[in-house]
């Protein structure tokens, strides 16, 4: 006996009649369409910033040294070594000046290198081409402590000394008036070497510190200091240094006590800077913010310097915003 199931031969067919060709037809549609693009959007927030005034001047690198296959022999000059000052602030700076470490006292004819003052041996040039001159921040030299038996004095001279610049000392004296603040300074033009005795005669020299004349030294008058921490303990004098053709502009500074000089040029914080002519700030260009300046450093090994290693010294940079 067959039963037949009517309905379900009925659903089956139209499952295949109907419904299969429908849905491969809905199917070939969609996948003939077009995907629905992605949607973007946005949203704008305002950023405002007020960067604080900050002054940072950077020296890189942050230590200089001559030592070992760079050491350096008496009466003569280190390698240069450039250094760079950066602005890392926020504010302009207007001014940069330098500062170097030196001694308390004399250390010659102490047998002691740690005696020495490494900062006393540097000099800055703000070039470094061939045959440029580079120029003591802040040397410091005491009067002599042993008689120059060859040296010719002036009359009421209170103390003597050198003018150490490198291979190259200037004999100087120094007369009082009421101290060595107001006294008269003389220096003598041509320097004693290992080879020359240079300028022994300070007796007669031409009358102003700044003069080229016929005399193989100049002499001048000191002003007293008379503003600041330094008023009244120290005089000072634009000089030149060297001989008719060839000086360099110094000042120099002249302790009460007639002990101390100091020679100077790239120190604007040195007793009678801001009053003399030949001090200059190392830069006075406007530095702005990211910008940097390059300057070429080197060490001056005075004669009598005793070997081994001199006391770390330090080089100061100074920088002031507008």
């Amino acid at each position: 006996m067959i039963l037949l199931d009517v309905g379900s031969l009925y659903f089956e067919k139209f499952v295949k009649n109907i419904l299969l060709p429908l849905s491969i037809i809905i199917s070939l549609i969609l996948m003939s369409c077009p995907a629905l693009a992605a949607e973007n959007t946005t949203s704008t927030i305002n950023i405002t910033i007020e960067v604080a005034q900050k002054t940072i001047v950077v020296v890189d690198p942050d230590s200089l040294s001559w030592t070992g296959s760079q050491a350096v022999e008496p009466g003569k000059e280190g390698v240069v070594k450039a250094i760079q000052i950066e602005n890392m602030g926020s504010t302009n700076i207007s001014y940069i000046w330098a500062n170097t470490t030196y001694e308390s006292s004399s250390p010659f004819g102490t047998g002691d290198a740690s005696a020495y003052d490494a900062g006393n041996f540097v000099a800055i040039s703000k070039t470094n081409e061939t045959g440029d001159y580079f120029f003591f921040v802040n040397r410091v030299d005491y009067n002599e402590t042993h008689p120059d038996i060859y040296l010719t004095l002036p009359a009421n001279t209170a103390s003597y000394g050198r003018f150490r610049d490198g291979g190259k000392e200037y004999f100087w004296a120094i007369v009082p008036g009421t101290n060595c603040t107001d006294g008269t300074f003389y220096i003598g033009k041509n320097p004693h070497t290992e080879n020359s005795s240079g300028t022994t005669n300070l007796a007669t020299c031409d009358g102003n510190l700044t003069a080229n004349g016929a005399n193989p030294c100049r002499s001048g008058s000191l002003t007293v200091v008379s503003s600041g921490s330094y008023a009244g303990n120290w005089g000072y004098a634009d000089l030149f240094v060297g001989p008719n053709s060839n000086y360099h502009n110094y000042t120099v500074a002249v302790h009460a006590d007639c002990n101390v000089t100091m020679f100077y040029h790239w120190n604007m914080d040195a007793p009678g800077a801001q009053s003399a002519s030949h001090p200059e700030y190392i830069s006075q260009s406007t530095l702005y913010p990211g910008g940097a300046i390059i300057r070429y450093v080197k060490v001056k090994v005075a004669y009598g310097t005793a070997a081994g290693n001199v006391k770390k010294g330090y080089l100061t940079i100074t920088a002031q915003s507008q």
